[in-house]
């Protein structure tokens, strides 16, 4: 019957600390709550809130060759061979 005690005292604990975790993150029932969560979605969908800041860079990207805005075609530090001239 002890060595149930090793079971049943950490399942307790777990139990507990769950049981509380869910009880504290729980969504609030109120009809206040519900008037803020409403008036949330209205400011969210308020085109008065929307940004003004676009998403593109402002800056044109580089055209340097190590960049990410580099030329697709050969590299000219790529090594030539020496049978093109």
């Amino acid at each position: 019957m002890r060595i149930l005690l090793f079971l049943f005292v950490p399942l307790f604990i777990a139990g507990v600390v769950i049981g509380f975790s869910v009880w504290r993150n729980r969504r609030p029932q109120s009809m206040e709550a519900g008037m803020r969560e409403f008036q949330r979605g209205l400011n969210a969908l308020d085109p008065k809130n929307a940004p003004t800041t676009s998403r593109r860079p402002t800056t044109p990207p580089s055209t340097n060759s190590d960049g990410p805005g580099a030329p697709s075609g050969p590299s000219s530090s790529a090594p030539t061979s020496p049978n093109k001239r």
